[in-house]
């Protein structure tokens, strides 16, 4: 794979070998979740193709269980916003089950949007989600996708063996059928997601749009969702240079001890590299800071804990990203 820089655009040219080789991690990822999606649906023409790519690499694999694996193209109008499904009795068939959405490319993120929303109406007990190519202003990412570019890129790596990114912080537990929504005004309604520290719960989803919308600092929160409901949320900004800053990251009291938490800090992890970001930095409450030493954070040399009425935060980071750019200095980013 050929890699070409042009000012403010990189171009990345896929191979079949590249693609074969994001098809059999992404296939051995669905193998490997704790009930692999018995519906799959592949969006538009774009899903369709890449469907048929991942065909036969996955026929062996189906030896025996062909009958039950059941494909439901997907037809989306996204100037009406309308989801049409090609096959009569689809309702019956997503229906309590793991639906797969499939996409060749995720651009805006409204048309995979608009069909995870139709088939959890339907009833689908899990929905889980994939697309080789993520464009990195999507408002939706996927569960899984191979590669993250730029609003203006078109794709990169030449590895051993091609990664395919994905919404998990564990190598050793089962892909979780999550996906990550930008806020949107659809969200201010929502209940209200506590976390138990007081200055966080007087934030309203309200407060976090709003911010969204006029910080100078690109203030965006990023809501954690599965089957339609929200696990958690996390909240990042880049008020230096370099550095990638978490406001929040909360997972709902129910939800915890799940792996929530670590698939939102490997999530700002991926979004800061993108952004060529050197740090991603938080201030965590004292009786958390060894949970995220757990994810390599580490005190700030020197930094003095910040007092937020009765909450004591201590300034963390964790180093993402390294260059070999002479520019690239601690003192830039601390």
């Amino acid at each position: 794979m050929c890699l070409y820089y042009h000012v403010l655009m990189k171009t990345y040219f896929f191979g079949e070998e590249e693609v074969r080789g994001y098809i059999r991690d992404l296939l051995d990822r669905m193998d490997g979740m704790e009930s692999p999606p018995s519906v799959r649906c592949p969006i538009t023409k774009s899903g369709e193709a890449f469907l048929n790519a991942i065909l036969p690499e996955i026929s062996h694999r189906l030896t025996g269980k062909e009958n039950e694996i059941r494909v439901i193209p997907i037809e989306v109008d996204s100037e009406q916003k309308t989801v049409s499904f090609k096959d009569s009795d689809y309702a019956e068939a997503i229906s309590g089950k793991h639906v797969f959405l499939i996409d060749g490319a995720i651009h805006s993120g409204n048309v995979m949007s608009l069909c995870q929303e139709a088939v959890s109406r339907l009833g689908s007990a899990e929905v889980s989600s994939y697309s080789l190519v993520l464009k990195c202003g999507s408002k939706f990412i996927p569960t899984m996708w191979g590669v993250m570019i730029d609003e203006t890129d078109r794709a990169y790596f030449l590895l051993e063996k091609i990664p395919n990114n994905r919404l998990c912080a564990h190598h050793t537990r089962p892909q979780p059928p999550v996906h990550i929504e930008r806020m949107s005004e659809k969200h201010v309604t929502l209940p209200e997601l506590l976390s138990g520290v007081p200055s966080m719960d007087r934030v309203t989803w309200g407060d976090r749009f709003y911010d969204m919308t006029s910080s100078s600092h690109a203030k965006i929160t990023y809501m954690l969702t599965r089957a339609g409901a929200i696990m958690g949320f996390l909240t990042v900004s880049t008020p230096k240079k370099k550095s990638l800053c978490i406001e929040e990251i909360v997972v709902a009291p129910e939800h915890r001890q799940k792996g929530y938490g670590g698939i939102l800090l490997r999530f700002a992890d991926t979004f800061a590299r993108h952004r060529d970001c050197i740090y991603v930095t938080l201030n965590a409450i004292e009786n958390r800071i060894a949970y995220y030493e757990s994810f390599d954070y580490h005190c700030v040399p020197d930094s003095k804990p910040i007092k937020l009425n009765s909450e004591l935060y201590f300034p963390m980071r964790r180093r993402v990203l390294y260059s070999q750019c002479p520019c690239d200095i601690d003192s830039e980013t601390a």
